[in-house]
């Protein structure tokens, strides 16, 4: 006969929990092996990245606010202000 797996299972959408605790120590070490494998960029590249950043909401506010003054157009001509 096989053997049938008494162990609960967890409901759907529940935490998993792990099944072996590590502890604070262990955790720092792993965490700080998988920092020295990040890409970190360069003071170039976050300049140059940043300004794309600054571009974009630039672009972003310069649309809502001609969508804006569009559509407010529009209400007053409705409305025959």
């Amino acid at each position: 006969m096989s053997k049938v797996d008494k162990t609960p299972m967890p409901k759907a959408g529940s935490i998993p929990i792990p099944k072996i605790k590590k502890g604070l120590r262990v955790f720092m070490r792993e965490a700080f092996a998988e920092m020295k494998k990040v890409h970190w960029p360069t003071k170039h590249e976050t300049t140059r990245l940043t300004n794309v950043v600054y571009l974009v909401c630039v672009m972003v506010v310069a649309f809502l606010f001609t969508i804006s003054l569009v559509l407010e157009a529009l209400f007053n001509a409705l409305m025959g202000k």
